[in-house]
This record gives structure tokens, sequence and C-alpha cells, in this order.
């Protein structure tokens, strides 16, 4: 039966767009030699990634299309340390920790 009393919730959020999927989809790990992104999503057109100190300081940036699947990057010769990664596709942005270590 039919109970007017009960309102159905409706998310007046729009859906995510397909950068925000994109950003979303993707995961950044490091090892002694590469940093590897992961794109569990599809593939993705000029995505930009920068890497800082914890003083603010750029010392990293990487341009790239990334497929599906892992993709490594060169590491820059930074010391072992704690850096603030930013990824950015399309105006959508994805800010994160990341660990060197030698």
């Amino acid at each position: 039966p039919f109970n007017d009393n009960v309102i159905a919730s409706m998310s007046t959020e729009p859906p995510p767009s397909l950068e925000e999927q994109q950003v979303t989809a993707i995961q950044v790990h490091a090892n002694s030699s590469e940093i590897i992104l992961t794109n569990s999503g599809e593939a993705i057109n000029e995505l930009e990634f920068h890497l800082y100190n914890l003083n603010g300081q750029r010392v990293h940036t990487v341009q790239t299309d990334l497929m599906p699947g892992s993709q490594s990057v060169a590491r820059p010769p930074l010391p072992s340390a704690v850096y603030i990664y930013r990824l950015n596709i399309g105006g959508k942005v994805k800010v994160g920790k990341l660990a060197l270590l030698h």
C-alpha cells in the first residue's frame, strides 16, 4: 500500500563529471626508483602530476596521458621525506601525501 507520509529522498547534487570520476580513480605509490600511478578508471588525457616539498616548493612535474592499469614515471633524485602530490585532470584536483624513501 502507498503511504503519503513518506517522501522519497532525491539528491539535488549533479552526478560527478568525467574528470571527477577520473581523478578519484587514481592511486599514487612510490618505490626506490619510480613513482607509480595506478588508474582504475578509463584512459586519461593530459594528466598533470606535481610534487611539492613540505615548504610548498614544487620539486617535480610530470605531464602525461594515463591508460588504465599502472604506469611508472621517473622519480626525481630527491631526499627521503614526505611530499605532497597534486593531480590535475581537466581542472579537477586530487591532493595527497607521498613518502619517498631510499
